[in-house]
């Protein structure tokens, strides 16, 4: 089975999922669908602000040194706007996804967690690891990213702002914890465009690894194998014509 982009190989293993397990998980398919798209959406209209927050910062220099009365910078606040809701999806997403999970294994428990992405990766890693070793595997290569991009969403949505600004031509911000985990904590300080490219690049990781592991349960379907075969088809037609128009032309 050829594999093709993280996000098509999930619209596959969605559409097998509703048709050899459960329908009920119709509306978790589509959501997971559209929160993993939206984190896309949402850095690709952070990156253009970059470039503009250096020119806010000075504005806000002339303004601090004049004496008059500051408003927020207008890309500054767009970028940590776009930020802040990259990091909303991404958790939401994988919130969605443990719904996705506890359809899964419900015929052989209900005693999975099914709404929270952590409390379901603690089952499975601690309270239990041989329910399924395959998927602890894939949860404990990925917990460390997975940890920080909710401690992340759970500091700037629910106790603080942490530093989001411009240092040396860079836009930064601030990764810790919650105030009451540790007060005593180092700042931890990391390129907000690099966070994000690298966040994505772990959930499509991440999903990819689901999938795969998760095939054991949801074969592939006649209906997706046929799909697969009509689309790379297509693609292959698309390809030679586009090829043929650049040598012709």
């Amino acid at each position: 089975m050829d594999k093709e982009s993280p996000l098509m190989e999930l619209i596959y293993f969605l559409r097998d999922l509703e048709e050899v397990v459960d329908r009920e998980v119709g509306e978790y398919t589509i959501a997971l669908r559209h929160k993993l798209l939206a984190a896309e959406l949402f850095l690709q209209l952070y990156l253009p602000t970059t470039k503009k927050v250096e020119f806010d910062e000075q504005k806000d220099k002339e303004a601090e040194n004049s004496g008059r009365l500051q408003e927020l910078p207008q890309y500054s606040f767009q970028s940590l706007v776009y930020f802040e809701s990259f990091l909303y999806f991404i958790v939401s997403m994988l919130d969605v996804l443990a719904n996705v999970t506890y359809y899964l294994y419900r015929s052989e428990t209900k005693s999975i967690p099914q709404t929270d992405f952590r409390s379901q990766m603690t089952y499975f890693l601690k309270t239990e690891p041989k329910r399924d070793p395959g998927y602890a595997s894939v949860l404990t290569k990925n917990a460390a990213w997975i940890e920080k991009v909710f401690d992340n969403r759970n500091a700037f949505a629910h106790f603080f702002t942490p530093f989001f600004g411009l240092v040396n031509g860079t836009v930064i911000f601030e990764h810790r914890k919650p105030r009451e985990a540790d007060s005593d904590r180092l700042a931890q300080f990391e390129s907000v465009s690099s966070y994000m490219n690298g966040s994505l690049a772990n959930v499509n990781t991440f999903i990819s690894e689901y999938i795969e592991v998760q095939r054991k349960r949801v074969p592939e379907t006649e209906r997706t194998k046929n799909l697969r075969k009509i689309i790379g088809e297509k693609s292959d037609e698309f390809l030679k014509s586009t090829f043929f128009q650049r040598t012709v032309g």
